[in-house]
């Protein structure tokens, strides 16, 4: 049996592996929004998108399991949406 600070380690090594690309994920959603906000600069529409970020939110709310709550997805992407708001605004 492996010891306890060994499996730690893995599990660590683990989270770490899907921190990497979540942060890979993030970046490259961030860059979409960017050109979003350039298009929608060009075609004068408003940068927030209200309707589309409730969209968002029942569509994830749809697949989370147990151990996420609806609360959670709101926190988590309240925070995602207000960096791609303020690259887009740049």
């Amino acid at each position: 049996m492996k010891p306890v600070v060994q499996d730690l380690d893995d599990l660590r090594l683990a989270i770490d592996a899907i921190d990497d690309q979540l942060l890979a994920l993030i970046q490259e959603r961030i860059q979409l929004a960017r050109e979003i906000g350039r298009r929608k600069q060009a075609g004068g529409q408003e940068i927030t998108d209200s309707q589309r970020e409730r969209s968002i939110i029942k569509r994830l709310d749809e697949q989370i399991r147990p151990g996420l709550s609806t609360r959670d997805i709101q926190a988590i992407y309240s925070v995602i949406f207000r960096l791609c708001r303020d690259v887009q605004e740049s």
